[in-house]
Protein backbone atom coordinates (compact mmCIF):
# COMPACT_ATOMS: atom_id res chain seq x y z
CA UNK A 1 0.00 0.00 0.00
CA UNK A 2 1.20 3.29 -1.13
CA UNK A 3 1.67 5.40 2.30
CA UNK A 4 1.44 9.59 2.07
CA UNK A 5 2.47 12.14 4.41
CA UNK A 6 0.30 14.74 4.78
CA UNK A 7 1.60 16.58 7.30
CA UNK A 8 2.56 20.37 6.44
CA UNK A 9 6.49 20.49 7.19
CA UNK A 10 6.47 23.90 8.96
CA UNK A 11 9.71 26.22 9.54
CA UNK A 12 9.31 28.62 12.67
CA UNK A 13 13.25 29.00 12.32
CA UNK A 14 13.88 27.21 15.68
CA UNK A 15 16.86 24.53 15.74
CA UNK A 16 14.87 21.12 15.11
CA UNK A 17 15.86 17.80 16.73
CA UNK A 18 15.89 14.23 15.62
CA UNK A 19 14.11 11.51 17.07
CA UNK A 20 15.47 8.48 17.45
CA UNK A 21 15.18 4.80 18.85
CA UNK A 22 18.68 3.77 21.19
CA UNK A 23 20.21 0.59 19.65
CA UNK A 24 19.74 -1.34 22.87
CA UNK A 25 15.61 -0.41 23.40
CA UNK A 26 14.89 -0.88 19.49
CA UNK A 27 13.28 -4.39 20.25
CA UNK A 28 10.98 -2.82 22.82
CA UNK A 29 9.85 -0.30 20.20
CA UNK A 30 9.57 -3.71 18.06
CA UNK A 31 7.17 -5.25 20.83
CA UNK A 32 5.45 -2.31 21.41
CA UNK A 33 4.16 -2.14 17.88
CA UNK A 34 3.89 -6.11 17.46
CA UNK A 35 1.64 -6.01 21.06
CA UNK A 36 -0.46 -3.45 19.49
CA UNK A 37 -2.46 -6.15 17.80
CA UNK A 38 -5.96 -6.45 20.03
CA UNK A 39 -7.28 -9.92 17.61
CA UNK A 40 -4.38 -12.31 18.36
CA UNK A 41 -5.67 -14.62 16.04
CA UNK A 42 -7.92 -12.96 13.12
CA UNK A 43 -5.35 -10.03 12.45
CA UNK A 44 -2.07 -12.78 11.54
CA UNK A 45 -4.69 -14.79 9.67
CA UNK A 46 -5.74 -11.90 7.71
CA UNK A 47 -1.54 -10.58 7.43
CA UNK A 48 -0.39 -13.96 6.34
CA UNK A 49 -3.06 -14.69 3.11
CA UNK A 50 -2.95 -10.90 2.39
CA UNK A 51 0.99 -11.70 1.68
CA UNK A 52 0.23 -14.67 0.49
CA UNK A 53 -2.23 -12.96 -2.41
CA UNK A 54 0.26 -10.40 -2.67
CA UNK A 55 3.17 -12.34 -3.89
CA UNK A 56 0.78 -14.18 -6.24
CA UNK A 57 0.05 -10.22 -8.01
CA UNK A 58 4.24 -9.70 -7.61
CA UNK A 59 4.72 -12.26 -9.76
CA UNK A 60 1.92 -11.35 -12.34
CA UNK A 61 -0.31 -14.42 -11.20
CA UNK A 62 -3.19 -12.13 -9.06
CA UNK A 63 -5.61 -15.07 -10.49
CA UNK A 64 -3.94 -18.11 -9.29
CA UNK A 65 -5.46 -19.61 -5.83
CA UNK A 66 -2.80 -20.79 -2.79
CA UNK A 67 -3.66 -23.39 -0.65
CA UNK A 68 -4.54 -22.61 3.15
CA UNK A 69 -4.73 -25.27 5.54
CA UNK A 70 -6.44 -25.72 9.46
CA UNK A 71 -5.65 -29.06 11.32
CA UNK A 72 -5.42 -29.64 15.51
CA UNK A 73 -2.27 -28.07 15.17
CA UNK A 74 -1.22 -25.97 12.30
CA UNK A 75 -2.59 -23.33 10.57
CA UNK A 76 -0.69 -23.08 6.78
CA UNK A 77 -0.90 -20.69 4.09
CA UNK A 78 0.77 -22.07 1.10
CA UNK A 79 1.82 -19.46 -1.99
CA UNK A 80 3.51 -19.66 -5.07
CA UNK A 81 5.05 -16.48 -5.72
CA UNK A 82 8.94 -16.09 -5.97
CA UNK A 83 9.49 -16.79 -2.50
CA UNK A 84 11.86 -14.82 -0.03
CA UNK A 85 15.79 -15.63 -0.10
CA UNK A 86 17.61 -15.20 3.14
CA UNK A 87 18.17 -11.34 1.82
CA UNK A 88 14.78 -10.57 1.53
CA UNK A 89 13.64 -12.57 4.67
CA UNK A 90 16.34 -10.08 6.71
CA UNK A 91 14.05 -7.15 5.26
CA UNK A 92 11.05 -8.83 5.84
CA UNK A 93 10.90 -10.46 9.06
CA UNK A 94 14.07 -8.50 11.11
CA UNK A 95 12.94 -4.63 10.50
CA UNK A 96 9.67 -2.01 11.58
CA UNK A 97 9.13 0.18 8.70
CA UNK A 98 10.91 -1.95 5.87
CA UNK A 99 8.15 -2.98 3.45
CA UNK A 100 8.37 -4.07 -0.15
CA UNK A 101 4.92 -2.95 -1.05
CA UNK A 102 5.26 0.69 0.67
CA UNK A 103 4.76 2.14 -2.83
CA UNK A 104 2.55 -0.08 -4.54
CA UNK A 105 -1.23 0.52 -3.91
CA UNK A 106 -1.88 -2.66 -5.86
CA UNK A 107 -1.11 -4.65 -2.68
CA UNK A 108 -2.60 -5.11 0.60
CA UNK A 109 0.45 -4.20 3.23
CA UNK A 110 2.39 -1.50 3.51
CA UNK A 111 3.40 -0.88 7.22
CA UNK A 112 6.08 -3.04 7.65
CA UNK A 113 4.76 -5.18 10.81
CA UNK A 114 2.62 -7.56 9.37
CA UNK A 115 4.97 -10.12 8.64
CA UNK A 116 5.57 -10.37 11.85
CA UNK A 117 2.05 -10.45 13.16
CA UNK A 118 1.93 -14.26 14.33
CA UNK A 119 4.51 -13.17 17.19
CA UNK A 120 1.63 -11.75 18.52
CA UNK A 121 -0.25 -15.34 18.79
CA UNK A 122 2.37 -17.57 19.76
CA UNK A 123 6.24 -17.57 20.37
CA UNK A 124 7.72 -18.86 17.36
CA UNK A 125 6.33 -19.99 13.48
CA UNK A 126 7.97 -21.36 10.37
CA UNK A 127 8.90 -19.93 7.15
CA UNK A 128 9.61 -22.50 4.49
CA UNK A 129 10.42 -21.08 0.97
CA UNK A 130 11.38 -22.14 -2.06
CA UNK A 131 13.40 -19.91 -4.44
CA UNK A 132 14.69 -21.15 -8.22
CA UNK A 133 15.89 -24.88 -6.88
CA UNK A 134 16.65 -23.78 -3.11
CA UNK A 135 14.65 -24.79 -0.37
CA UNK A 136 15.09 -22.27 2.87
CA UNK A 137 13.91 -22.73 6.25
CA UNK A 138 13.22 -20.38 8.38
CA UNK A 139 12.48 -20.14 12.27
CA UNK A 140 11.26 -16.71 13.77
CA UNK A 141 10.81 -16.75 17.53
CA UNK A 142 10.61 -14.53 20.53
CA UNK A 143 13.79 -14.81 22.79
CA UNK A 144 13.32 -12.96 25.93
CA UNK A 145 12.96 -9.46 25.10
CA UNK A 146 14.43 -10.05 21.41
CA UNK A 147 13.64 -11.20 17.90
CA UNK A 148 15.19 -13.92 16.28
CA UNK A 149 15.04 -15.41 13.06
CA UNK A 150 17.30 -18.10 12.46
CA UNK A 151 18.10 -19.85 8.97
CA UNK A 152 17.32 -23.87 10.43
CA UNK A 153 18.37 -24.98 6.95
CA UNK A 154 19.41 -25.00 3.14
CA UNK A 155 18.88 -27.25 0.46
CA UNK A 156 18.12 -28.05 -3.44
CA UNK A 157 14.90 -29.08 -4.04
CA UNK A 158 12.78 -29.21 -7.23
CA UNK A 159 9.73 -28.00 -5.51
CA UNK A 160 7.91 -25.10 -7.63
CA UNK A 161 8.58 -21.61 -6.11
CA UNK A 162 6.76 -20.29 -3.35
CA UNK A 163 6.42 -19.79 0.71
CA UNK A 164 5.26 -22.20 3.16
CA UNK A 165 4.07 -20.10 6.49
CA UNK A 166 3.15 -22.71 9.81
CA UNK A 167 1.98 -21.26 12.66
CA UNK A 168 1.43 -23.66 15.63
CA UNK A 169 -2.30 -23.46 17.12
CA UNK A 170 -2.17 -23.64 20.87
CA UNK A 171 -4.09 -26.06 23.18
CA UNK A 172 -5.26 -25.46 26.32
CA UNK A 173 -8.05 -26.80 29.35
CA UNK A 174 -11.28 -25.36 30.02
CA UNK A 175 -12.90 -25.30 33.06
CA UNK A 176 -14.17 -28.93 33.14
CA UNK A 177 -10.18 -29.87 32.43
CA UNK A 178 -11.34 -31.07 28.35
CA UNK A 179 -8.44 -30.26 26.40
CA UNK A 180 -9.54 -26.95 23.86
CA UNK A 181 -7.65 -25.49 20.71
CA UNK A 182 -7.81 -22.13 18.76
CA UNK A 183 -8.78 -24.45 15.93
CA UNK A 184 -12.20 -22.69 15.12
CA UNK A 185 -11.03 -19.09 15.78
CA UNK A 186 -8.35 -20.05 12.49
CA UNK A 187 -11.32 -21.28 10.56
CA UNK A 188 -13.73 -18.65 11.19
CA UNK A 189 -10.47 -16.13 10.74
CA UNK A 190 -9.74 -17.57 7.19
CA UNK A 191 -13.84 -17.54 6.44
CA UNK A 192 -14.18 -13.70 7.44
CA UNK A 193 -10.98 -12.80 5.60
CA UNK A 194 -11.78 -13.77 2.34
CA UNK A 195 -15.44 -13.26 1.87
CA UNK A 196 -15.59 -10.53 -0.14
CA UNK A 197 -12.47 -11.85 -2.11
CA UNK A 198 -12.88 -12.37 -6.24
CA UNK A 199 -10.36 -15.39 -6.18
CA UNK A 200 -10.12 -17.31 -2.97
CA UNK A 201 -7.69 -19.58 -1.73
CA UNK A 202 -7.68 -23.46 -1.25
CA UNK A 203 -9.06 -24.33 1.81
CA UNK A 204 -9.65 -27.27 3.54
CA UNK A 205 -12.70 -25.79 5.33
CA UNK A 206 -16.06 -24.82 3.74
CA UNK A 207 -16.45 -21.11 3.14
CA UNK A 208 -19.92 -19.15 3.66
CA UNK A 209 -20.58 -18.42 -0.05
CA UNK A 210 -20.21 -14.46 -1.29
CA UNK A 211 -23.57 -13.22 -1.30
CA UNK A 212 -23.75 -9.14 -2.28
CA UNK A 213 -26.34 -7.25 -3.43
CA UNK A 214 -24.54 -4.46 -5.48
CA UNK A 215 -26.55 -1.56 -6.84
CA UNK A 216 -26.63 -1.59 -10.62
CA UNK A 217 -26.03 2.93 -10.31
CA UNK A 218 -22.58 2.10 -8.47
CA UNK A 219 -21.05 -1.31 -8.44
CA UNK A 220 -18.82 -0.50 -5.12
CA UNK A 221 -21.90 -0.35 -3.40
CA UNK A 222 -23.96 -3.12 -1.71
CA UNK A 223 -25.85 -5.23 0.60
CA UNK A 224 -24.23 -8.21 1.98
CA UNK A 225 -25.79 -11.06 3.82
CA UNK A 226 -23.82 -12.85 6.43
CA UNK A 227 -23.74 -13.75 10.17
CA UNK A 228 -20.55 -13.75 10.47
CA UNK A 229 -20.09 -9.69 10.06
CA UNK A 230 -22.15 -7.35 12.14
CA UNK A 231 -22.98 -3.35 10.99
CA UNK A 232 -21.70 -1.55 8.19
CA UNK A 233 -18.82 -2.60 6.00
CA UNK A 234 -16.10 -0.54 4.66
CA UNK A 235 -13.75 -3.29 2.24
CA UNK A 236 -10.45 -2.16 1.26
CA UNK A 237 -9.32 -4.66 -1.14
CA UNK A 238 -11.57 -7.55 0.06
CA UNK A 239 -10.63 -6.69 3.35
CA UNK A 240 -13.71 -5.98 5.83
CA UNK A 241 -13.82 -3.32 8.26
CA UNK A 242 -15.75 -1.97 10.29
CA UNK A 243 -17.31 1.40 10.38
CA UNK A 244 -19.17 1.54 13.68
CA UNK A 245 -22.39 2.68 12.12
CA UNK A 246 -25.72 -0.22 12.34
CA UNK A 247 -26.66 -1.97 8.95
CA UNK A 248 -25.26 -4.05 6.41
CA UNK A 249 -24.34 -1.95 3.82
CA UNK A 250 -20.79 -2.71 1.90
CA UNK A 251 -18.39 -0.13 0.67
CA UNK A 252 -15.96 -1.20 -1.46
CA UNK A 253 -13.00 0.76 -1.62
CA UNK A 254 -9.31 0.26 -3.64
CA UNK A 255 -6.17 0.10 -1.26
CA UNK A 256 -4.94 3.62 -0.11
CA UNK A 257 -8.49 5.05 -0.71
CA UNK A 258 -9.26 4.47 3.09
CA UNK A 259 -6.45 5.39 5.83
CA UNK A 260 -5.96 2.54 8.41
CA UNK A 261 -4.46 2.22 11.52
CA UNK A 262 -1.08 0.40 11.54
CA UNK A 263 -2.11 -2.97 12.39
CA UNK A 264 -4.21 -2.89 9.52
CA UNK A 265 -7.00 -4.40 12.32
CA UNK A 266 -9.29 -1.11 11.80
CA UNK A 267 -9.79 1.92 10.25
CA UNK A 268 -7.48 4.70 11.73
CA UNK A 269 -9.22 7.00 14.58
CA UNK A 270 -7.01 9.76 15.23
CA UNK A 271 -9.50 13.11 14.62
CA UNK A 272 -8.00 14.08 11.22
CA UNK A 273 -8.12 10.24 9.74
CA UNK A 274 -11.67 9.93 11.31
CA UNK A 275 -13.29 12.95 9.62
CA UNK A 276 -11.44 12.03 6.29
CA UNK A 277 -12.97 8.03 6.15
CA UNK A 278 -16.11 9.11 7.37
CA UNK A 279 -16.95 11.28 4.63
CA UNK A 280 -16.00 8.99 1.96
CA UNK A 281 -17.81 6.00 3.64
CA UNK A 282 -20.99 8.21 4.42
CA UNK A 283 -20.87 9.31 0.98
CA UNK A 284 -21.35 5.57 -0.60
CA UNK A 285 -23.61 4.71 2.36
CA UNK A 286 -26.41 7.19 1.99
CA UNK A 287 -26.21 6.49 -1.86
CA UNK A 288 -26.91 2.96 -1.16
CA UNK A 289 -30.01 4.09 1.23
CA UNK A 290 -31.38 6.32 -1.26
CA UNK A 291 -31.55 4.23 -4.32
CA UNK A 292 -34.17 2.09 -3.33
CA UNK A 293 -36.21 5.04 -1.27
CA UNK A 294 -36.82 6.86 -4.98
CA UNK A 295 -39.95 5.03 -6.96
CA UNK A 296 -37.73 5.83 -10.20
CA UNK A 297 -34.31 4.29 -9.41
CA UNK A 298 -36.27 1.27 -7.61
CA UNK A 299 -38.49 0.41 -10.79
CA UNK A 300 -34.96 -0.52 -11.64
CA UNK A 301 -34.65 -3.19 -9.52
CA UNK A 302 -38.37 -4.58 -9.87
CA UNK A 303 -38.65 -6.86 -13.15
CA UNK A 304 -42.40 -6.55 -14.46
CA UNK A 305 -42.86 -10.47 -14.94
CA UNK A 306 -41.76 -11.23 -11.62
CA UNK A 307 -42.40 -8.32 -9.03
CA UNK A 308 -42.47 -10.57 -5.90
CA UNK A 309 -40.02 -12.77 -6.54
CA UNK A 310 -37.60 -8.99 -6.82
CA UNK A 311 -38.79 -7.90 -3.98
CA UNK A 312 -38.13 -11.15 -2.24
CA UNK A 313 -34.83 -10.34 -3.32
CA UNK A 314 -34.48 -7.02 -1.80
CA UNK A 315 -36.06 -8.42 1.66
CA UNK A 316 -33.39 -10.48 1.94
CA UNK A 317 -30.79 -8.19 2.18
CA UNK A 318 -33.25 -5.92 4.38
CA UNK A 319 -33.23 -2.97 1.98
CA UNK A 320 -35.60 -0.48 2.57
CA UNK A 321 -38.07 -0.16 0.33
CA UNK A 322 -41.42 0.90 -0.54
CA UNK A 323 -43.21 -0.67 -3.16
CA UNK A 324 -47.14 -0.45 -4.21
CA UNK A 325 -48.79 -1.77 -6.69
CA UNK A 326 -52.79 -2.88 -7.48
CA UNK A 327 -53.68 -2.23 -3.60
CA UNK A 328 -50.99 -3.62 -2.39
CA UNK A 329 -47.75 -2.08 -0.20
CA UNK A 330 -44.50 -3.79 0.19
CA UNK A 331 -41.59 -2.85 2.02
CA UNK A 332 -38.69 -4.83 3.52
CA UNK A 333 -40.02 -7.20 5.95
CA UNK A 334 -43.72 -7.55 4.65
CA UNK A 335 -46.45 -6.83 2.14
CA UNK A 336 -50.14 -5.46 3.39
CA UNK A 337 -53.52 -3.55 1.39
CA UNK A 338 -53.29 -0.01 1.33
CA UNK A 339 -56.02 -0.01 2.59
CA UNK A 340 -55.58 -0.30 6.67
CA UNK A 341 -59.25 -1.90 7.09
CA UNK A 342 -58.43 -4.63 5.14
CA UNK A 343 -56.67 -8.30 6.12
CA UNK A 344 -55.65 -11.40 5.10
CA UNK A 345 -56.62 -14.38 5.93
CA UNK A 346 -53.92 -17.04 6.40
CA UNK A 347 -53.68 -20.73 6.82
CA UNK A 348 -50.66 -22.17 8.70
CA UNK A 349 -49.05 -25.24 9.97
CA UNK A 350 -47.39 -24.00 12.75
CA UNK A 351 -45.80 -25.82 15.26
CA UNK A 352 -47.45 -26.53 19.00
CA UNK A 353 -45.91 -24.36 21.73
CA UNK A 354 -46.30 -27.76 23.83
CA UNK A 355 -44.33 -30.98 23.64
CA UNK A 356 -43.25 -32.69 22.00
CA UNK A 357 -44.73 -29.61 20.21
CA UNK A 358 -46.25 -31.28 16.95
CA UNK A 359 -47.53 -29.19 14.03
CA UNK A 360 -51.67 -27.75 14.07
CA UNK A 361 -53.79 -25.94 11.41
CA UNK A 362 -54.43 -22.37 12.19
CA UNK A 363 -56.48 -19.70 10.53
CA UNK A 364 -55.97 -16.64 11.88
CA UNK A 365 -56.59 -12.67 10.51
CA UNK A 366 -54.03 -11.06 9.94
CA UNK A 367 -52.45 -7.02 9.27
CA UNK A 368 -49.59 -8.10 6.99
CA UNK A 369 -47.31 -11.31 5.84
CA UNK A 370 -44.13 -11.58 4.93
CA UNK A 371 -42.06 -12.85 1.96
CA UNK A 372 -41.90 -16.48 3.01
CA UNK A 373 -46.02 -16.72 2.45
CA UNK A 374 -46.80 -18.66 -0.41
CA UNK A 375 -50.01 -17.12 -2.75
CA UNK A 376 -53.20 -18.97 -4.35
CA UNK A 377 -55.91 -16.66 -6.63
CA UNK A 378 -59.22 -18.21 -5.94
CA UNK A 379 -59.89 -18.35 -9.92
CA UNK A 380 -62.96 -20.26 -9.69
CA UNK A 381 -63.76 -17.82 -6.97
CA UNK A 382 -65.12 -20.48 -4.72
CA UNK A 383 -67.01 -19.65 -0.87
CA UNK A 384 -64.78 -19.82 2.02
CA UNK A 385 -65.44 -22.77 3.03
CA UNK A 386 -64.59 -24.95 -0.22
CA UNK A 387 -61.49 -22.38 0.00
CA UNK A 388 -61.01 -23.54 3.48
CA UNK A 389 -60.68 -26.77 2.66
CA UNK A 390 -58.64 -26.99 -0.12
CA UNK A 391 -55.75 -25.31 1.76
CA UNK A 392 -56.38 -27.24 4.58
CA UNK A 393 -55.80 -30.14 2.59
CA UNK A 394 -53.20 -28.80 1.43
CA UNK A 395 -50.99 -28.08 4.17
CA UNK A 396 -51.81 -31.34 5.88
CA UNK A 397 -48.21 -32.32 4.49
CA UNK A 398 -46.84 -29.96 5.95
CA UNK A 399 -48.60 -30.73 9.06
CA UNK A 400 -47.60 -34.44 8.35
CA UNK A 401 -43.82 -33.12 7.92
CA UNK A 402 -44.04 -31.36 11.26
CA UNK A 403 -43.06 -28.24 9.18
CA UNK A 404 -44.07 -24.36 9.33
CA UNK A 405 -45.83 -22.53 6.36
CA UNK A 406 -48.44 -20.10 5.30
CA UNK A 407 -50.67 -19.89 2.63
CA UNK A 408 -52.90 -16.54 1.55
CA UNK A 409 -55.34 -17.06 -1.13
CA UNK A 410 -56.46 -13.51 -3.27
CA UNK A 411 -59.90 -12.96 -5.15
CA UNK A 412 -58.05 -10.01 -7.39
CA UNK A 413 -56.40 -10.98 -10.56
CA UNK A 414 -54.48 -8.01 -10.14
CA UNK A 415 -53.22 -8.60 -7.12
CA UNK A 416 -52.30 -12.08 -7.89
CA UNK A 417 -50.27 -11.63 -10.55
CA UNK A 418 -47.74 -9.66 -8.33
CA UNK A 419 -47.11 -12.79 -6.91
CA UNK A 420 -47.45 -14.98 -10.00
CA UNK A 421 -49.80 -17.04 -7.56
CA UNK A 422 -51.17 -20.62 -9.01
CA UNK A 423 -54.66 -21.09 -9.49
CA UNK A 424 -56.42 -22.35 -6.24
CA UNK A 425 -58.45 -25.05 -8.56
CA UNK A 426 -54.94 -26.71 -8.90
CA UNK A 427 -55.80 -28.15 -5.16
CA UNK A 428 -57.67 -30.77 -4.83
CA UNK A 429 -60.63 -31.07 -3.16
CA UNK A 430 -60.57 -33.87 -0.31
CA UNK A 431 -63.18 -36.29 -0.20
CA UNK A 432 -65.41 -36.47 2.82
CA UNK A 433 -66.85 -40.17 4.22
CA UNK A 434 -69.06 -40.09 6.86
CA UNK A 435 -69.95 -43.65 8.63
CA UNK A 436 -68.94 -46.05 6.44
CA UNK A 437 -68.76 -49.18 7.98
CA UNK A 438 -66.68 -51.90 7.68
CA UNK A 439 -67.00 -56.04 9.27
CA UNK A 440 -64.54 -57.41 10.55
CA UNK A 441 -64.70 -61.26 11.66
CA UNK A 442 -63.64 -59.45 15.44
CA UNK A 443 -65.40 -56.21 15.43
CA UNK A 444 -67.04 -53.89 14.03
CA UNK A 445 -64.87 -50.43 12.60
CA UNK A 446 -66.13 -47.46 11.96
CA UNK A 447 -63.72 -45.13 9.57
CA UNK A 448 -64.47 -41.63 9.49
CA UNK A 449 -62.54 -39.54 6.63
CA UNK A 450 -62.41 -35.46 6.82
CA UNK A 451 -60.21 -33.35 5.66
CA UNK A 452 -57.63 -35.56 4.89
CA UNK A 453 -57.78 -36.70 9.12
CA UNK A 454 -58.63 -40.64 9.59
CA UNK A 455 -60.16 -41.30 12.92
CA UNK A 456 -60.92 -44.71 13.66
CA UNK A 457 -63.98 -45.88 16.50
CA UNK A 458 -64.28 -49.36 17.69
CA UNK A 459 -67.41 -50.74 19.26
Amino acid sequence: MKLTNETDNKDFGHKKFAFRIDEKHQMKAIWALINLYQHKVQTPVQEIMSNARDAHREVGKPDHTFKVEVTDTQFIVRDYGSGINPDKAQNIFCSIGESTKTGDNNQTGGFGIGAKSPLAYTSQFEVISYVDGTRYHYMIAKNGEALDMNLISQEETKVVNGTKVIVPIKKGKDSWGRTTHDKDKFIKAVSRCCYFWETRPSFNHDIEPLDVFKLKSDSSIGYYNSKQFNGNLAVIDGIPYKTGSYGNKVAFFNTGEIRLHETRERLNDTNTDRVFNGKKIQLKLITAENEFLEQKTLANYVDSDNIFESLQELSKYSIDFRYEKSGLVFNKAHFKYQDSNKSFSRYESRKSHRYPYPCKYYKEVYKACDYETEVFYNDTQDKQQKVTRRVKAYLKQFVDKNEDYKVIVLDSKDQADIFNAKNLSTLEIPISVRGVKKQSNEITITELKYYGQKRVYRR
